[in-house]
């Protein structure tokens, strides 16, 4: 369902535009994310009025990919590494599952989508 173009892939979402996949690393679009992660997860877990951006010390190192529609991100994940992984976010997620890793552990983490775009399939199997 998806075509190569530019740096991206593109993807028909429905009846929506085409959102394009890109990697946002060191791009202004990182900012609208940690917007993005605000409003998104608002609905699932409690975050104060007065938070308006979710950016957490892992972003500066991480690699950050989005779907944008047009200039927006509409949904996001970064890639973080870590050595050890007691130092993955939400490592405490792991504890029951695996003790230990080899080095260097890749995480896929802080995935968000915009409400209007869950269940359209931007990552179809």
């Amino acid at each position: 369902m998806g075509e190569h173009w530019g740096d991206g892939l593109i993807e028909t979402v429905g009846t929506l535009d085409p959102v394009e996949l890109r990697e946002i690393t060191g791009t202004s679009l990182v900012e609208q994310v940690y917007t993005l992660r605000v409003s998104a997860w608002r609905r699932f877990i409690h975050i104060p009025d007065s938070v308006r951006r979710w950016e957490d010390q892992e972003d500066a190192e991480a690699r950050h990919w989005a779907f944008l529609a047009g200039d927006r991100p509409v949904a996001a994940a970064r890639l973080s590494i870590h050595l050890h992984i007691d130092r993955v976010p939400d490592a405490e997620v792991y504890r029951n599952v695996v003790s230990e890793l080899p080095a260097p552990i890749g995480s896929l983490n802080r995935c968000v989508v915009q409400s209007d775009f869950r269940g359209r399939e931007l990552a179809p199997a």
